[in-house]
């Protein structure tokens, strides 16, 4: 198992390469396998490179591989990285012309700049929303339980408007 190193990790975006060979002294080159994931190892055969994920009570998202038995153990002295992406909620939301630079280049995109050469000329970037705090759930359940998207009474129709985002009490 490995932990990756940042916090809030987009589950679905994680993909896991394991080193297959040894760098040829001559060549350099490293060949490299992409592990499958799976929702629980047992079910992965003693010969499936599979792996799995889970996300501990600290948002700490581990990768977890097999034992020979339940998916295989990468080999011993092999590299292994993961690549994913990070969901970082309302700090993720940027005004027009803040991002400059794209730090994983992607095949076909690019930033363009106004005509003054320096301001980027990137789009907004809203709709990020940090997670629903466990005080939170719990004062909202009930009401959302409650009221279960259908309004009959005024107390049900005020009770589904503070499910809009902007409406407070």
């Amino acid at each position: 198992s490995f932990s990756i190193p940042q916090l809030g990790v987009d589950t679905t975006t994680i993909s896991v390469f394991v080193q297959t060979s040894a760098p040829s002294p001559n060549v350099g080159e490293v060949d490299w396998t992409e592990w499958n994931a799976v929702a629980f190892l047992v079910d992965a055969a003693g010969s499936a490179t599979a792996y799995s994920i889970s996300t501990d009570e600290n948002d700490v998202t581990w990768i977890n591989f097999g034992d020979n038995i339940n998916g295989l153990i990468p080999a011993l002295n092999m590299t292994i990285w993961a690549s994913y992406r990070v969901i970082i909620g309302a700090a993720g939301n940027l005004a027009a012309g803040q991002v400059s630079t794209i730090v994983s280049p992607i095949s076909g995109v690019s930033i363009g700049y106004l005509a003054d050469g320096v301001t980027p000329n990137s789009t907004a970037m809203t709709g990020g929303a940090d997670p629903e705090s466990n005080d939170s759930i719990r004062a909202n359940a009930p009401v959302a339980f409650q009221v279960q998207d259908r309004a009959v009474s005024a107390d049900d129709f005020a009770s589904l408007a503070l499910n809009v985002p902007g409406v407070l009490m």
